[in-house]
């Protein structure tokens, strides 16, 4: 089964340079806003009219700043072996598996070998003070990403383009989702073919199975049946097995199935 790759980009297109500059943006906002502050500060002594154009000009300042946004683009190519053929399917399954990922609301389709998924991104945020602490909401605003899916030589590759536009002064918050954002999609590819893949192996019966489990450093003697989640002991030959409980007829292909969405949520536990 072939894994997700993703191509090494040189230092200065890495994801972590584009996320700072997220960062530095919010940053150089907020200090740019304080200076302005002292800039101004001097109409306080041109007595009531000045210190009032005082107020008007920092709650204008404050009001423009905080609905500036700043377009931020990243991309990356994805190439996963021996995925090229089932480019299609996969591309499909990538947006549900991405919702589930993101628990977002999401709007996609696909033209031509295109993906396109629409979301508007918001989170909150806890915030801390002297009286308690409480949840802000934060809309960041729209994000896209754009993939278009290549069979080449029968490796999958995937061309992938993450735009947002973010408020400036919620640089930290939208560097942290879009970190978060982006490495669900590279996550959304990889089961999408890790998927494809399996249903595409030809494994013929239970002993093949143990011998590509063992493969892996993994015995596994038993397993939950999908229709009533009784207890079912694998057998050591054959190729299909049946519920005790509820009577299911599970083939050799469906155990399998069963086991790397298993395996598959224990890696998501674990990175947790």
């Amino acid at each position: 089964m072939g894994g997700a790759q993703k191509e090494k980009a040189p230092q200065e297109d890495n994801l972590e340079f584009y996320l700072e500059r997220l960062r530095k943006a919010e940053n150089e906002t907020g200090l740019l806003l304080i200076l302005l502050v002292f800039l101004v500060l001097p109409v306080v002594f041109l007595g009531f009219i000045g210190a009032l154009l005082y107020v008007l000009i920092i709650i204008g300042l404050v009001i423009l700043i905080g609905k500036e946004r700043s377009p931020w683009i990243y991309q990356e190519t994805i190439t996963v072996k021996n995925a090229g053929r089932e480019w299609r399917k996969i591309a499909e399954d990538v947006p549900r598996l991405f919702q589930r990922y993101t628990l977002q609301n999401i709007a996609w389709n696909i033209s031509g070998n295109k993906l396109t998924i629409n979301l508007n991104l918001e989170t909150s945020v806890i915030e801390h003070s002297q009286y308690g602490s409480y949840a802000r909401s934060v809309n960041l605003g729209p994000f896209r990403v754009e993939a278009l899916f290549e069979d080449k030589n029968g490796d999958l590759v995937v061309q992938i383009r993450y735009h947002g536009e973010p408020p400036v002064m919620s640089g930290s918050i939208a560097a942290e989702q879009y970190e978060k954002i982006i490495m669900a999609f590279r996550l959304a590819v990889e089961d999408a073919c890790a998927q494809q893949t399996s249903q595409s192996k030809n494994i013929s019966d239970f002993a093949q199975l143990a011998e590509i489990l063992a493969s892996k450093g993994t015995v596994v003697a038993e397993v939950r049946c999908p229709y009533c989640g009784a207890s079912i002991e694998l057998p050591k030959e054959g190729d299909t097995v049946k519920c005790p409980y509820c009577g299911a007829t599970l083939k050799v292909i469906d155990v399998y199935k069963v086991l790397l969405e298993i395996f598959r949520e224990e890696a998501s536990q674990e990175s947790k």
